[in-house]
């Protein structure tokens, strides 16, 4: 993708800003010094417009700029240790509880022939042998569709999420993006 556009630059700004807020706000824990990280991020999003610059995976590309702001922020500050720090385990596993909200929608959003052997796996905790019997499916065919339904699920979580990493590229936070109605209907449900 290419940022050609500084329409483009403001959308994908307002697309990510909670997202990128978030991770930032984990690793500074002040507000103040947050903003300005977050001004800083900005500002690159906009020098990248009209750079003619491919940018391949836009979440990597805009968590990277976040992290490298952040990394200038504690060298600025004389912070600087060869780490950023980490979130908590407490933190890590609410994350997950969260996110774990939003999976059985997404399984939804998949056809059935794929959405209903991935729930007795992953949900429901079914060995796939019975899901095959279950569905009368081979054995071969019920994995195949557990498998091809997992990434699907995968893809419809890139489509409707925005994944927070750190540098390992563990998972520490997630937002719903606007343009996905079926998890905005679901959020507003929960909440």
């Amino acid at each position: 993708m290419k940022i050609s556009k500084y329409s483009q630059a403001s959308a994908l700004w307002l697309d990510y800003q909670k997202a990128l807020t978030g991770y930032i706000l984990s690793r500074v824990k002040d507000t103040d010094a947050s903003n300005e990280i977050m001004q800083e991020v900005l500002m690159k999003i906009y020098s990248a417009c009209c750079s003619d610059r491919e940018i391949q995976k836009l979440d990597s590309w805009l968590f990277q700029i976040a992290n490298h702001a952040i990394v200038d922020y504690w060298r600025r500050q004389k912070k600087f240790t060869d780490e950023i720090p980490e979130p908590s385990q407490e933190e890590e596993n609410q994350v997950w509880r969260e996110l774990a909200e939003y999976v059985e929608p997404l399984i939804n959003l998949l056809p059935e022939k794929y959405a209903r052997p991935l729930y007795l796996s992953d949900i429901e905790g079914v060995k796939q042998a019975d899901i095959a019997e279950q569905l009368n499916l081979g054995l071969s065919a019920a994995k195949s569709r557990i498998q091809r339904a997992r990434e699907m699920l995968q893809k419809e979580i890139q489509t409707c999420c925005t994944m927070e990493t750190d540098a390992s590229g563990n998972v520490i936070g997630f937002s719903v993006k606007e343009s996905c109605e079926p998890l905005q209907r679901h959020r507003k449900k929960i909440e």
